[in-house]
């Protein structure tokens, strides 16, 4: 079957991730609205080759599938035919003909298969701090495209969501719809940085940036309204089309993982003692009640799934920890970082103490809950990246220099290089160099202020694929 994902309709380098309900059910761009249901299922390109030796010259093509609702048939003087099928099981006759020549049939057994992926959540499913274009080539960063090669409201929404093809759903439905010519994959990629369960996944968002970029722009719909809208499902849950991998990552800004990095910084002010000792312990422990309220969000997305969408298969991620690095000296141990955020403002950071306390009461505490959240749902627990990120936190080396990001390389993917100490995290001054600082001030420093500092880079973000390969093609 053809690729329906990676490819470039508007020759601007850079995959198209469409979004559009034409897109989804194999529709021509343009030929349908909103709000239109196709009156017969989803159709998908499938071609079919013929070799004939020897080849006496002026045959003629003829291949019938049948196993839908009626047969489908091409005819043509060319050994290869581009039939558009609904998703299943056919028949494939070909009959060759030609003068001089006894006509010969061949049958064979066609699945037409294309992957559905949707990718819903927050920043860690949206690619922030990954830009397809670095904001250094530009007065601001490109984030992903839809193809359309004009400002449309899918590509403004991509702009506005902070969405790149280098975060890790992305790269995961590259990988497969390259992996076997036989299938095909959709990706619909709606994911809102800064997204929670209440504001992003079932109420609306302002956005990133709306003030400062933006102003005036309505909120983005709700993920899951967005979600039923695409799929064509009515008010009763059915669906035009099943996802048959529905990907989340969801919960972290729920538990106030922001506001706590935010109170981490600012106890240093205190410079230890009693006072920061009983501060510190209270700030963790209003994380870990947030934390414990989870399970309660994700009860309600589970629901409106179930109620308005027709999902296959469920996926929730795990969150990768930044807190240490590899120690050249000693491969296999990987010491906590000394600090995070330092020399950013004197006196101002997150220091190893800190670290581990995030480690202990926040990190491994999140990740416990949604597996066990997740298997309470009928959801699969994607954890198979989070070993892999052991060693490559905030404070790893560099692998580039600050200024040669260079967005993404597409049509090539994302390669891991085999180098333990690199760096899989975005760092605050990487992050205002590639995306930017919207909001900055005299009072709030451009490295405090960036959206992309903390958030895995694009090597990350291909280890994140690469267990979601793995966990989806079981």
């Amino acid at each position: 079957m053809p690729d329906r994902f990676g490819l470039d309709a508007d020759g601007d380098g850079l995959p198209d991730i469409p979004n559009t309900f034409e897109y989804v059910h194999g529709l021509e761009p343009g030929v349908c609205g909103d709000d239109c249901r196709p009156a017969t299922p989803a159709r998908f390109d499938v071609l079919l080759t013929a070799t004939v030796s020897p080849d006496p010259g002026g045959l003629r093509y003829r291949w019938e599938a049948t196993g839908g609702e009626e047969p489908v048939v091409a005819e043509s003087g060319e050994p290869g035919a581009l039939l558009a099928l609904p998703e299943g099981e056919y028949t494939v006759t070909l009959t060759v003909t030609g003068d001089g020549i006894v006509p010969a049939e061949a049958v064979a057994a066609v699945t037409v298969d294309d992957l559905l992926i949707v990718a819903l959540g927050e920043s860690y499913a949206s690619g922030e701090g990954n830009p397809e274009r670095s904001a250094a080539t530009g007065t601001v960063p490109l984030w992903a495209d839809d193809g359309s090669g004009e400002e449309s409201p899918e590509w403004e929404g991509h702009q506005r969501a902070h969405r790149s093809a280098l975060a890790g759903p992305a790269q995961a439905a590259l990988l497969l719809e390259r992996a076997d010519p036989r299938t095909s994959v959709t990706f619909v990629f709606l994911a809102v940085s800064g997204a929670s369960v209440p504001e992003g996944l079932l109420g609306p968002h302002p956005g990133v940036d709306r003030d400062e970029l933006w102003p005036g722009r309505d909120d983005l719909p709700p993920q899951i309204d967005d979600a039923v809208r695409l799929l064509g499902c009515d008010d009763s849950g059915s669906c035009d089309r099943t996802i048959d991998a529905l990907v989340m990552s969801i919960g972290g800004n729920d538990a106030g993982w922001a506001p706590l990095l935010g109170a981490l910084v600012g106890l240093e002010r205190l410079g230890g003692g009693e006072l920061y000792g009983a501060l510190l312990d209270l700030t963790f422990d209003q994380a870990e009640r947030r934390i414990e309220d989870v399970p309660r969000l994700l009860e309600q997305v589970a629901a409106a799934i179930d109620a308005r969408l027709d999902v296959a298969a469920a996926y929730l991620l795990g969150y990768p920890v930044p807190t240490r690095r590899a120690d050249p000296a000693a491969p296999g141990v990987y010491p906590l970082c000394d600090d995070v955020l330092g020399g950013i403002i004197p006196l101002l950071e997150i220091d190893a103490f800190e670290l581990e306390m995030t480690e202990q009461r926040f990190a491994a505490p999140i990740n416990d809950m949604l597996a066990a959240t997740a298997a309470a749902l009928g959801w699969e627990f994607v954890d198979g990246h989070l070993d892999d990120f052991l060693g490559h936190g905030y404070c790893g080396e560099a692998p580039y220099p600050l200024d040669e990001y260079a967005g993404n390389p597409f049509p090539a993917t994302v390669e891991l290089p085999d180098d333990p100490a690199l760096r899989w995290f975005r760092q605050a001054d990487e992050s205002v160099t590639i995306q930017g600082a919207p909001g900055a001030g005299l009072f709030t420093p451009e490295e405090l202020v960036t959206r992309g500092a903390y958030h895995p880079n694009e090597l990350g973000h291909r280890a994140v694929a690469d267990a979601l390969v793995a966990a989806i093609g079981d």
